[in-house]
């Protein structure tokens, strides 16, 4: 029987992660369960620890030291890291040390299942094994033409969009049957249903020709029964004997069939890039910074077109990883949420692990970015209702301000501050609610005091323009012409000449 520990400084954790499957039917003994580092590291060398479940974060010593300790001492222990959502980089940069995975709190049952079984298939052999019995199975035989015949396995998935489980079954048999009946009527080559994903290996070398029977076979479903397959192509065999490798290589790339439906894309070929764009985590938050500040200057449209464009970076950055792509997402949100508390702006609570068991729960990634659009638009919502409700009395606020003190070095960052406000959110603010931008506001109210002297005085044109806040002459000048359309003098003139009408 496999042995195994668990390790977290968090009893409910241990005890969760200790009843949350029936291990036994797995073939695995829980040897012991410890509250810190140095006592795992312990246990799993006394009890010779098959698998060993490690919180990243623990007394005495963390996870990761424990994992640097096991290799200076050559223990192959399988180590899976369970970590919270603000360890997830630190978690991700352990698999450097040979970690078999990480799990993202809270843990879902079937992941965790899913990369035991990954332990379990590793520490029962190789992959060679894993395939043995297919290997002498008659459905081989019927691939076998002559010793130089060449083979291209395609790891197919099935469309099924959201149906019950019972649905599902049956969508499966109807697909399945299909392919058989294609591949094996055309003589092809041959389909195999395995638990971890179905693959049909065709008789063939060139990859152009597979990837259109691929969309004959795709075609074909459609106009059947509604229903496609996606499909992940390996490199060109030699023999049978190198299916096993190559269907590891596959299901290794079966990440990306989350993301293919953003890419419009039915096939990938293995070891090849899905998109020819390249992307940085610098260029995320980029992105995720113009992300919010459209969303304070209230620019729908805009705030469409950058979700977009963050929505394409996290596809590229996840590199097939759904569980990365929920990061992503979830860490955007959170910081769109710290933004809006330092504008003190109200918006619904974010409690990351409800983000994430949100994303999980998604069938590919356009109905996960789906999901955290959602909670985008909510934050605009907040936004637009907190600019609302106190627009009146803070646009009222501000003209004030400005009536009070336009003599003075005016900024538009002095008077956001005086608010309370970023400056580009008041910016937008400003105009929105009294229909010019801060600048033309500013000085329509120094003109409207410099006309006042103009005709009221005899004081120097300079002296006017000082008097009434301009930097100087000239932009006194510009900013009189462009109102009046004419200069301060020619204006002065006009106003005062006796054939002058009052009307």
């Amino acid at each position: 029987m496999i042995q195994m520990i668990i390790a977290d400084d968090e009893p409910i954790i241990t005890k969760g992660l200790k009843n949350i499957i029936g291990w036994r039917q797995l073939g695995i003994h829980i040897a012991g369960c410890y509250d810190n580092g140095k006592d795992a590291l312990h246990g799993i060398l006394s009890q010779k620890a098959d698998i060993a479940l490690l919180d990243i974060s623990m007394p005495e010593m963390s996870g990761i030291e424990v994992l640097e300790e096991l290799r200076l001492i050559d223990v192959e222990t399988k180590v899976i890291f369970i970590s919270g959502f603000h360890e997830f980089e630190y978690a991700r940069s352990a698999l450097k040390y040979g970690a078999q995975g990480y799990l993202l709190k809270p843990v879902i049952k079937e992941e965790l299942i899913g990369m035991i079984e990954k332990c379990v298939e590793e520490l029962g052999g190789s992959n060679e094994d894993m395939l043995k019995e297919q290997r002498i199975a008659e459905p081989y035989g019927r691939l076998i033409d002559s010793e130089d015949t060449d083979y291209t396995l395609v790891l197919i998935n099935i469309l099924y969009q959201s149906k019950t489980s019972q649905e599902r079954k049956l969508v499966e048999f109807s697909v399945i049957s299909y392919i058989e009946k294609y591949v094996e009527g055309h003589q092809l080559g041959v389909l195999f249903r395995k638990s971890k994903g179905n693959f049909i290996v065709f008789r063939e070398r060139e990859t152009g020709i597979v990837w259109e029977h691929i969309k004959k076979i795709n075609q074909g479903l459609y106009d059947a029964i509604g229903y496609g397959i996606q499909g992940i192509i390996g490199p060109v065999m030699n023999s049978l004997g190198e299916i096993p490798q190559v269907y590891q290589k596959c299901l290794d790339w079966s990440g990306y069939f989350f993301f293919m439906q953003l890419w419009n894309k039915e096939l990938l070929v293995v070891d090849t890039p899905p998109t020819s764009r390249k992307a940085t985590k610098e260029e995320l938050m980029e992105a995720l910074r113009n992300l919010m500040d459209s969303m304070i200057q209230q620019e729908q449209e805009q705030m469409l077109k950058q979700f977009k464009w963050y929505q394409d970076l996290i596809a590229i950055l996840s590199n097939g990883s759904k569980e990365d792509a929920c990061y992503y997402f979830c860490l955007g949100i959170t910081e769109i949420g710290k933004r809006l508390d330092k504008l003190d702006i109200p918006h619904e609570d974010i409690n990351t692990a409800n983000l994430l068991r949100e994303g999980r729960r998604a069938y590919d990634f356009l109905e996960m970015s789906e999901v955290y659009k959602k909670h985008v638009f909510n934050c605009y919502k907040s936004i637009q209702t907190s600019v609302d409700r106190n627009a009146s009395k803070d646009i009222q606020h501000a003209k004030n301000y400005i009536n009070e003190n336009y003599k003075e070095n005016l900024s538009l960052k002095i008077l956001a501050d005086v608010m309370c406000m970023n400056p580009y959110y008041f910016s937008s603010f400003f105009k929105k609610n009294s229909g010019m931008n801060f600048k033309d506001y500013l000085n329509e109210i120094r003109l409207e005091r410099a006309v006042s002297l103009l005709i009221s005085t005899d004081k120097r044109i300079i002296d006017i323009a000082a008097e009434v806040g301009f930097s100087d002459e000239r932009s006194f000048s510009k900013a009189f012409r462009k109102k009046y359309a004419e200069s301060p003098m020619t204006y002065k003139r006009k106003i005062l000449s006796p054939d002058h009408n009052v009307e």
